[in-house]
């Protein structure tokens, strides 16, 4: 008994550390398992000249379902340096929509990052106008003539060129319904969301 005594006396700090480990791994385990995933959780990349977030974000979260537990924006300025850098690290690979101008859309990133959207998508969510590649629509575009949409995202900028925005969506995405990888279609019902925001019923 005195051995094993001795033994507990001069390892104590492994058993301590053992003890330690253990309880951080169990927090760490449930954190994970607690963590939004899959469709659960909603991202947006948007290239405009500024954006009001919080008030962006807010008309989204106002129309969010029960399913989805999260939001991410990712808003960056299309006229910073860095803008292409963050497009292809943020937008075509990871995020549900994206939001960009014309002149920033490249025709071989849509085909390989993008869905095509079938003429029933289009017909079904009422797109009036969209981003075409080869006779296929990839996009749909985002009007800021006849609504209010400039308060939450600025699209043009004086001294500079007015030009369109499009929406695109995501290739394997949760939110694109048959399309993608789930059964809903958030993701187009937040671009007819965005398209009408403002104008009166």
């Amino acid at each position: 008994m005195g051995r094993a005594k001795e033994i507990i006396k001069k390892q104590w700090i492994i058993y301590l550390a053992i003890a330690v480990f253990s309880t951080l791994l169990s927090i760490f385990s449930l954190n994970f398992a607690n963590m939004p995933k899959g469709e659960e959780i909603f991202t947006i990349f948007i290239g405009s000249y500024s954006s009001n977030i919080d008030e962006f974000k807010g008309v989204i979260e106002a129309n969010k379902p029960d399913y989805v537990r999260k939001v991410t924006i990712n808003s960056f300025r299309n006229d910073d340096d860095n803008f292409l850098l963050y497009y292809n690290s943020f937008g075509l690979k990871h995020s549900d929509m994206i939001i960009i101008p014309e002149s920033k859309i490249k025709k071989e990133d849509l085909v390989t990052y993008c869905i095509a959207l079938p003429d029933s998508v289009v017909e079904k969510y009422g797109y009036t106008s969209t981003f075409d590649v080869d006779d296929y629509s990839y996009g749909v575009k985002l009007f800021d003539i006849d609504n209010r949409i400039d308060s939450l995202l600025t699209l043009s900028k004086e001294g500079v060129e007015k030009e369109d925005y499009f929406m695109f969506f995501k290739k394997n995405s949760y939110h694109t319904g048959s399309l993608g990888e789930g059964k809903k279609e958030l993701a187009f019902d937040y671009a007819r969301l965005l398209c009408s925001y403002g104008k009166e019923s």
